[in-house]
Parts: C-alpha cells; structure tokens; sequence
C-alpha cells in the first residue's frame, strides 16, 4: 500500500497497540504500514496449505479466529483442530 493510502494510518494505528510493533520508532512504522496488504477472507477460507510451501511473509490477524488443522497423516491425531 503506498504512503497516501487512506489505509495506511489505520493500519499504523492497528499495530502500534501491539508488540512488538508498540515499541517501533514512528517512520519505520509508518513504512511497514505502507508494505502491507489488506485482505479478507470468509469463513471456512484456506489461508495456507501445505502444498503452499512454506510462505514468504506474515499474516498478521485484525479481525476474526484462524484455526489450525493438519491431515491425520500429518499430526499424528484425527484431526487436529485449535484457535491460535
């Protein structure tokens, strides 16, 4: 999102009430702000699969519950399933 982005502030504003973003210096803040995307997902969405690979960034969650779950081949389990 580039620095004029009317989402930029907001989001700013969204990770300074958290660490480790709340101890950040106001301009590297400002600028991790501006790399961000913004997405949406409904419920029941995937966000990562394993034949994904392993992923290239960090999804941080403003709104919502992610689930964690594996394959039972996976986890060792019949179905692993719990909030994050």
């Amino acid at each position: 999102m580039p620095a004029d982005h009317p989402l930029r502030d907001t989001v700013a504003t969204f990770l300074r009430a958290h660490a480790p973003f709340d101890q950040m210096a106001e301009e590297p803040l400002l600028r991790l702000a501006s790399s961000m995307q913004v997405r949406y997902f409904p419920p029941g969405d995937t966000l990562l699969a394993p034949a994904d690979g392993a992923p290239g960034h960090v999804w941080i969650v403003h709104r919502g519950r992610v689930e964690r779950s594996a394959p039972d081949e996976l986890a060792g389990t019949s179905g692993i399933s719990e909030p994050l």
